[in-house]
């Protein structure tokens, strides 16, 4: 997960910020209770992309 964490960082610069943050929700939404601070740590780092 952690690896998917970091490949997902180094992807955001490829999305419009509308795309991105389509793809953040459905992420958020595919993650497990188990996964959720790794799904916090996405949020915050899209929140300071300002992309949700």
């Amino acid at each position: 997960l952690e690896a998917q964490v970091r490949a997902s960082e180094v992807r955001l610069g490829q999305y419009s910020t509308a795309e991105l943050g389509e793809q953040i929700a459905v992420m958020s939404d595919r993650w497990n209770p188990e996964h959720k601070s790794v799904r916090d740590r996405f949020l915050v780092l899209a929140r300071r992309l300002n992309v949700i």
